[in-house]
């Protein structure tokens, strides 16, 4: 008798839990997420080459193709080999997907 009282009460109390914390949650579309924001390549080797090219050709043309048209920015971050730019994105940029990079590891 006093384990299906158990039973009932864990069960009624997930219940109000799951209703009350559900109530204020609303997704997020991901053209609200991007819309108004600037994403960023990251790229670690100088302006001109190869890296650099590629990048802000992707860059000119990927936030059509994104929900919400966000701004595309290119940062160009030599140093190191690509270290520079690697230590960056892992250590300091934004973990939300408004930055992404490339870089030469040799």
């Amino acid at each position: 008798m006093i384990a299906n009282i158990d039973i009932a009460i864990r069960s009624l109390l997930t219940l109000v839990m799951t209703t009350f914390c559900a109530h204020g949650l609303a997704a997020q579309t991901v053209a609200d997420f991007y819309r108004g924001k600037t994403l960023e390549i990251d790229v670690g080797t100088g302006v001109g080459g190869g890296y650099d090219t590629n990048a802000r050709l992707v860059a000119r043309h990927l936030g059509r193709f994104l929900p919400g048209n966000p701004a595309i920015v290119v940062n160009n971050l030599p140093g190191g080999g690509g270290i520079r730019a690697a230590n960056t994105l892992f250590n300091r940029s934004a973990r939300d997907g408004t930055v992404i990079g490339t870089f030469s590891m040799q």
